[in-house]
C-alpha cells in the first residue's frame, strides 16, 4: 500500500515538475524492487538488506503536504488530529512490550555469559548465536565469530579477539552443522550444557 502510494506520489509530483518530490517518490518505488532481485540474485538470507522495503516508502509521506492544496490540509484539520491521537494510543500500547524486551532478564542468555565468564576458555560461535553474549561477557574477547568450518570472519572478528584453541562451541536453533572432526575433537567425548535455547559444547571438558 506504501509502495503504491510511492508510485502516486511520483507520477503526481513528475506531472507538476516538482522534481523533490517525484524524486522520493520513485525511491520509494524503485528501491524496494531492486533490493528484493539483489538479495534474490546474491542468495543472501541476512533480512536486513531487505530494509528498504520498509523504510524508504514511507518517504511518500513527507513529501503530500506538497501535493496537496493548502484548503484541503485545512478541512481535515480535524481527521490529522484524530490520525495523531491513533497513532499515539497505538504507540502507547506497544510501550510497555518495548520496555520488558529491552530492560526484561533473559534467563537463557544469562546462563551462557555465566558459563563463559566461569570457564576462562575461548569460545566461538556462529554470528547470531554468539553476538548478545559476546556483548555481555566479561571478556568479550573470549568469543569469536566463526563459520561452519570454525574458522573466524575476518570481517567481524576484532583484532584482540583470542583466536587461538577453541575450548567450546555455542549453538542454537539456527546453527548450521559445525565441522567438529576436522577439528579432531571426536563428538562421544564432548559435554552438553544445556542453557535453554543455547547448547554449549565443551570440548575439553
Amino acid at each position: 500500500m506504501v509502495i503504491a502510494l510511492s508510485a502516486v506520489v511520483a507520477v503526481v509530483a513528475a506531472r507538476r515538475r516538482l522534481t523533490g518530490p517525484a524524486m522520493v517518490g520513485l525511491v520509494g518505488v524503485v528501491s524496494p524492487v531492486v533490493t528484493l532481485f539483489g538479495a534474490v540474485a546474491t542468495g543472501t538470507q541476512a533480512d536486513r538488506y531487505l530494509q528498504p522495503w520498509v523504510f524508504l516508502p514511507v518517504l511518500a509521506i513527507t513529501v503530500l503536504q506538497d501535493l496537496v492544496p493548502a484548503p484541503v490540509w485545512r478541512r481535515r484539520t480535524r481527521l490529522q488530529v484524530l490520525t495523531g491521537v491513533a497513532l499515539a494510543a497505538l504507540v502507547g500500547l506497544g510501550l510497555p512490550a518495548t520496555v520488558h524486551g529491552a530492560t526484561g532478564r533473559d534467563a537463557d542468555l544469562q546462563c551462557v555469559v555465566n558459563w563463559v565468564n566461569a570457564s576462562s576458555k575461548v569460545g566461538a560461535g556462529q554470528f547470531w548465536t554468539v553476538r548478545a553474549a559476546k556483548a555481555y561477557a566479561a571478556d568479550p574477547r573470549s568469543l569469536v565469530q566463526v563459520n561452519s568450518q570454525l574458522q573466524p570472519y575476518v570481517w567481524l572478528v576484532n583484532r584482540n579477539d583470542h583466536l587461538g584453541h577453541i575450548g567450546f562451541v555455542i549453538q542454537d536453533a539456527h546453527s548450521p552443522n559445525l565441522d567438529l572432526a576436522r577439528q579432531s575433537w571426536p563428538a562421544g567425548q564432548l559435554a552438553r550444557i544445556e542453557c535453554g535455547r543455547y547448547t554449549i559444547l565443551d570440548l575439553s571438558p
